[in-house]
């Protein structure tokens, strides 16, 4: 269930609420699935482990993913050790065989 001004999603078991923009862009894979049971959305994020969201719609998956996303990587940057460089995201290819 979002809230006003903000969401909610799981996180690693944890309810993360809130989320404030980034300036900077970077692309993520986001898997949407149907639950059966619920009928709801089911959104991961293969590339930021124990991220996930459900949602009602497929709109509502993908707009509490991407605030989700912006908010892992807000508290990933805050428990980056002072002084070291941080790791750049994965990149995905597609290959043919």
């Amino acid at each position: 269930m979002s809230r006003p001004g903000g969401f909610e999603a799981a996180f690693c078991g944890v309810t993360l609420i809130g989320c404030r923009a980034r300036r900077d862009s970077v692309k993520y894979r986001v898997v949407l699935e149907r639950d059966p049971e619920s009928g709801h959305t089911v959104a991961t994020v293969p590339g930021l482990p124990g991220l996930f969201v459900d949602a009602e719609t497929e709109e509502e998956a993908l707009k509490l993913a991407k605030e989700g996303i912006v908010f892992y990587l807000e508290e990933l940057g805050k428990a980056a050790p002072k002084g070291r460089a941080r790791a750049a995201p994965a990149k995905v290819v597609t290959v043919d065989v």
